[in-house]
This record gives C-alpha cells, sequence and structure tokens, in this order.
C-alpha cells in the first residue's frame, strides 16, 4: 500500500512539474513548435519538388499562395497604413467626381454604365459575325431578365447596380473560362485537383468497406451509395469543419465576399452567403452567417436562398462527376452562378428595408461548437 502510495505521488509530482515547465514556457514551445513545422514543411516539399515537380504542383502553388500572403499583412499591409493619409485623400477626390450628380442623375455613373454596355454588345457582335446564331443565349438572358422585371414585389424599387455588376461578372467569368486559353487551363487544372482531393475518400473507402465499395461490374450491380458517394459528402465535411476551426475558411470566403460586395454592391451577409454557395452548398453557407440570419431583411433572405439553389454542393462535386459530367464546366458554372443569383434575387424582390450588415469588415462568423481540432461523438 505505501509503495503504491509513492509511487502515485512521485506521478503526481512528475505532472506537476511538467505542468509548470510547459506554462512558464509556453511562449517559447510553441516557437519552437513553430520552427520545426515550418523548416521539416519546406524540406518535404524540396524533395517532393525534385522527385517529381508535376506532382508537387498543387503543392507548389499553396506554397506561393501562403508566401503572398505573409507578403502582403507583414509588408504591404504595413505600409499602406503609412500611405493611409494620401490614399484616404485620393479616395475623397474620386467619391466627390463619382458622386457628382446633374439634375440629380450620377454623370460618372451613367457614363460608366453606357461605355461598359456598349463596350460588351461591340464585343458580342464583332465575336458571333461568323455565327449570329449564339446571338440567342443574349437574348435568352434578355428575357430572363425582363420575366423577373416584371414579376419583380417592387419594380420601382429595383437598384440596378447589384443586376447589372452581377450579370457583367458572371460574363466576365465566361470570357475567362471558356474564351480564355491561360483562364480555361487554369480552371481545368483546379478542377482537376478538385477531383483528386474528393477521390482520397474512395482509398479510405475501399480501405475500409473493401468489396462493397466498388464491386465489379456484373449483371449491372453498382456500388452502394452509403458505401461510396456518401463516403466522399462526410469526408469533404470533415476536411470543411477543421478548416473552419482554423479560421482558414473565414478567411477565404471573406476575401471573395469583399470583392462582391464592392463590385456587385450586395451587403455583407449576402455577399458572404454567395461565396460559401461556391465551395460549401446551401446548408453549409446558411449556417456560416447564422447570426445575421435573425436581422436579415426580406430581401436578403430571398437572395440567400437564391444563391442556394443556384450553386451545387462542394460534397456533390465528384459525384456529379461520377455521372459524367465535365469537371472545368462543373466549377465554372458555379462560380457564374453565384454572382448572378444575387442579380436575379434583386430583381424579384429588391431591398426596402435597411440592412443592419452592410460592412464586411464588421460581419461577425458563427463560432465553433467545438473546443479541439477533432471531435469524436
Amino acid at each position: 500500500m505505501d509503495e503504491h502510495y509513492e509511487k502515485e505521488t512521485f506521478l503526481l509530482r512528475i505532472q506537476a512539474i511538467n505542468k509548470t515547465f510547459l506554462e512558464n514556457h509556453q511562449r517559447a514551445i510553441n516557437i519552437i513548435a513553430a520552427m520545426v513545422a515550418i523548416i521539416g514543411f519546406h524540406v518535404y516539399a524540396g524533395f517532393a519538388i525534385a522527385h517529381d515537380f508535376h506532382k508537387a504542383l498543387p503543392l507548389f502553388v499553396l506554397m506561393l499562395m501562403t508566401y503572398a500572403g505573409l507578403l502582403y499583412f507583414l509588408l504591404v499591409k504595413q505600409w499602406l497604413k503609412k500611405l493611409e493619409p494620401i490614399l484616404q485623400l485620393t479616395a475623397d477626390v474620386f467619391s466627390r467626381i463619382w458622386n457628382f450628380t446633374l439634375f440629380d442623375i450620377s454623370i460618372c455613373k451613367v457614363i460608366s454604365v453606357i461605355i461598359i454596355l456598349a463596350a460588351f454588345l461591340v464585343w458580342i457582335i464583332i465575336d458571333s459575325a461568323n455565327s449570329r446564331i449564339r446571338l440567342r443565349s443574349v437574348g435568352g438572358m434578355a428575357m430572363f431578365l425582363f420575366f423577373a422585371f416584371i414579376c419583380s414585389a417592387n419594380p420601382s424599387k429595383i437598384k440596378w447596380r447589384p443586376v447589372i455588376c452581377a450579370v457583367l461578372l458572371q460574363f466576365i467569368v465566361g470570357v475567362i473560362v471558356l474564351r480564355w486559353p491561360a483562364g480555361n487551363e487554369a480552371f481545368r487544372w483546379f478542377s482537376e485537383q478538385v477531383v483528386t482531393f474528393l477521390n482520397y475518400a474512395m482509398i479510405g473507402t475501399a480501405q475500409t468497406y473493401g468489396f462493397a465499395s466498388s464491386p465489379p461490374e456484373i449483371c449491372g450491380f453498382s456500388a452502394v451509395f452509403i458505401f461510396s458517394s456518401l463516403q466522399i459528402i462526410i469526408y469533404f465535411g470533415a476536411v470543411v469543419g477543421v478548416l473552419y476551426y482554423l479560421g482558414i475558411i473565414e478567411a477565404i470566403l471573406s476575401r471573395i465576399a469583399w470583392l462582391m460586395q464592392y463590385t456587385v454592391g450586395t451587403t455583407a451577409a449576402e455577399s458572404l452567403n454567395a461565396a460559401a454557395c461556391i465551395f460549401l452548398g446551401q446548408t453549409e453557407a446558411a449556417i456560416l452567417i447564422e447570426p445575421a440570419l435573425k436581422t436579415m431583411t426580406e430581401s436578403e433572405i430571398h437572395a440567400v436562398m437564391a444563391a442556394g439553389f443556384a450553386c451545387i454542393a462542394g460534397s456533390l462535386f465528384s459525384a456529379y462527376i461520377a455521372f459524367g459530367a465535365c469537371p472545368t464546366y462543373l466549377l465554372s458554372a458555379t462560380v457564374m452562378s453565384a454572382s448572378v443569383s444575387l442579380a436575379m434575387s434583386k430583381l424579384l424582390y429588391p431591398e426596402i428595408q435597411e440592412s443592419r450588415q452592410k460592412d464586411i469588415g464588421s460581419f461577425k462568423f458563427a463560432t465553433s461548437k467545438f473546443s479541439v481540432i477533432v471531435s469524436i461523438h
């Protein structure tokens, strides 16, 4: 009994010493661990690139994006803060010129819209010179917008900036993906990486379920849904949960939402939801903006629902590909639909109330309900 008590006391002392050491040297331990992880990652990346650059290209791209982010936050952003007075003065002058009105008409805005629309029409006419039948698609889009205007809840309250800018943003993405060789190649490469990433779930599924996940094609017998496609959905949801816990999802989506807010002109919640629908899907995007749902206007709720139905969930990406869909077209379609869904929603249900979440910088994301990165239920 005494021997057991002495061993337990000794272990408690060791535990207390370790706890005290960790508390007193927490900062140093974190720095050392971070340095070891960073050095180890760069060593691994170096060997991977030297062994096969083609396979290591996604890792190399992620490294470049990380370096660019660090360069911006550590150097460029600090440098811009020093130039803030000059930038603010320039912004004020530009704002006065941009908002200059004559007979209650914003001259610069009207001229800009006319120039953009004229350039758009000229390009369409020149590009379709060899096949005028292609102009039918423009007529189809015009009819959709026309019927949305007729069916609008408040036609006189429609703000045309979100409508025009969202349609132009969709057109720009379409040109980049379909007509620009470099953009098409970039989208194709990115879609291939998404497919590769989602197919990792099938490797784990094959090891877990074996024959049930990939049976031979005999008598029309195919893989069971719960052992194949459903595993991809679970895998994607788990990865998104980890990225959300680490704050990576917030960082990516807030930048996309900022771009959509300042180009299309929608509020923070609408822009964030549309950006989230590109990758997450309708349900997950709504959970992401949970803090704003209670205070959203009816027009914003309509925009949230429209964006959710316009895009596909990232977890279903691989399932559609398994049915024979082209990954590049799927990815480009969901990106294009995210912006134009805002245009259609603002046509059908214009904003007539005062929004409480106009600035993406003040938007608060839903906090993670887990205290650790991996939770077992």
